[in-house]
């Protein structure tokens, strides 16, 4: 009786060892890098991505000269990553995600503010891009083409109370909407 008391303890205890383990596992292991957010990387097949029956939204865009197809593919652990895929429906060029949970090697994630990641990435580059003179989109790109952070600056200038030029220091406040990387 005494080993039978045993072997359900040790069994018990692996049990609860492994639950501790699964629920531990570093989010570090899916990390936002060069060309990959969790376990999708840039020249992915689609087709490899999805399983048969699976329902995905899929927009087709264009621009810059050429068409594409979105795929928001749900990843396990990951939450939603917003694939962009040729107009042949097979290689995949950029990957977009917004969810905070996992970082770039240095720390940066999504919903830390520019002066954060700016910490981290003294060697990056802020861009700017304006679609009206209330809505913006600015770009820190990462060194080495590692990816980029997007902020969306619209209401900045109400928020600054200024022509644009001169709300520069508000920027810093801003917080990243979403990682991309190509």
């Amino acid at each position: 009786m005494n080993n039978l008391i045993r072997i359900l303890l040790l069994c018990l205890s692996l049990f609860y060892w492994h639950i501790a383990y699964a629920q531990n596992i570093n989010t570090n292991l899916a990390q936002f890098s060069k060309g990959n957010i969790c376990d999708i990387k840039v020249g992915d097949v689609i087709g490899d991505l999805l399983n048969d029956g699976e329902k995905v939204e899929v927009v087709k865009e264009s621009g810059e000269g050429r068409s594409y197809f979105i795929f928001n593919v749900k990843v396990l652990s990951c939450g939603f990553v917003k694939t962009y895929v040729d107009d042949h429906w097979t290689k995949i060029f950029r990957l977009e995600s917004d969810f905070k949970k996992y970082t770039t090697s240095r720390g940066a994630r999504v919903g830390m503010t520019l002066k954060e990641i700016k910490a981290l990435y003294p060697d990056g580059q802020l861009s700017a891009r304006f679609f009206t003179d209330a809505t913006s989109l600015y770009s820190f790109y990462l060194p080495e083409d590692q990816g980029q952070f997007d902020f969306d600056g619209t209401g900045i200038q109400e928020k600054c109370g200024k022509p644009f030029a001169e709300c520069g220091r508000f920027l810093d406040e801003l917080k990243s909407v979403r990682f991309v990387t190509y």
